[in-house]
C-alpha cells in the first residue's frame, strides 16, 4: 500500500531534499562538495586499465559470443527439467507463504536462465510500474 500510494517515493524525495539542504548550509560536511574544495587541494587522477572500456566493436563481439553461448546452453540442457522447474516456481509464486528461493535454486541448477525465471515471476506478480510522486 505504501508503494502504491507513493508514500515511499515521497519519503525518499523528502529525505534527499533535507540532506541536500544540510550540505548546502554546511550543517553536513561533504568532502569535495562543501569542504576541501579550495585551490590548495591536490589534483587526483586515476588511470583506466582499459583504454576504451565501452568500445562498440568489442561490445558487439561480446554480445554475439553470449548469444551463441545461450543458444548452446538451451540446446544441451534438459529442457523438460527446466520446464518442470519453471512450472513449480510459477505455482509456488502464487502462494505468498512459500519461500521461492529453493525453487529458484532448483531452476538455476537445471540451467534455467534469469530471463526465463523472470518471465515466470512477471507472469504471476506483474511488472513494476513506478508511481508518480
Amino acid at each position: 500500500a505504501a508503494t502504491e500510494n507513493g508514500w515511499i517515493q515521497r519519503e525518499v524525495a523528502r529525505s534527499a531534499y533535507e540532506q541536500q539542504k544540510r550540505v548546502e548550509t554546511g550543517e553536513k560536511v561533504m568532502v569535495g562538495a562543501n569542504s576541501f574544495t579550495g585551490k590548495e587541494e591536490i589534483e587526483v587522477t586515476t588511470q583506466r586499465a582499459v583504454a576504451h572500456p565501452y568500445d562498440p566493436g568489442k561490445r558487439a563481439e561480446a554480445e554475439q559470443i553470449q548469444i551463441a553461448n545461450l543458444k548452446k546452453l538451451k540446446k544441451e540442457r534438459d529442457n523438460g527439467e527446466v520446464e518442470k522447474c519453471l512450472g513449480r516456481l510459477g505455482e509456488a509464486a502464487k502462494d505468498e507463504n512459500i519461500n521461492l528461493m529453493p525453487l529458484i535454486l532448483e531452476a538455476v541448477n537445471a540451467y534455467a536462465t534469469i530471463g526465463e525465471m523472470s518471465d515466470v515471476l512477471r507472469g504471476v506478480f506483474g511488472e513494476f510500474q513506478p508511481y508518480n510522486i
